[in-house]
């Protein structure tokens, strides 16, 4: 039983190491601007919102769509500040700052495969308020 649980905690254990991991890559990505390079972590299709216009788009549909997003808002700061979840599926959320505007960047990640893969990204205005 003991050798049952030392196998069951390095197995959720690892998972969340490579989650950590795609995680700190991404939010590099989203730091840099590098949409490229965010959506090598995404799935074939993704739930995508930006701002006010939500859809689920293939991949490269969904890059079109954050080149765009991100050529008209320079990211100043971007950090992660929360996360959660749970065995195969976690989420961030993190604060995009421009030198105009603030936002706040949500996804998803689920283990796909031996990979972890964003399966939906938002990107919601802050107001001026919070």
């Amino acid at each position: 039983m003991q050798k049952l649980l030392t196998y069951l905690f390095l197995f959720l254990f690892t998972g969340s190491l490579c989650a950590n991991e795609a995680s700190k890559k991404i939010a590099a990505a989203i730091k840099s601007g590098d949409v490229k390079e965010l959506c090598t972590y995404f799935n074939s299709t993704i739930e995508l919102t930006v701002m006010d216009k939500e859809d689920f788009y293939s991949k490269s549909q969904a890059e079109i769509i954050l080149k765009k997003f991100f050529d008209e808002h320079k990211v100043k700061t971007f950090e992660l500040a929360h996360k959660g979840g749970n065995g195969k599926t976690q989420y961030f959320i993190g604060n995009f700052n421009t030198d105009k505007k603030k936002f706040r960047i949500y996804f998803l990640l689920k283990k796909t495969g031996d990979k972890d893969l964003i399966h939906v990204f938002r990107i919601d205005n802050v107001s001026q308020s919070e």
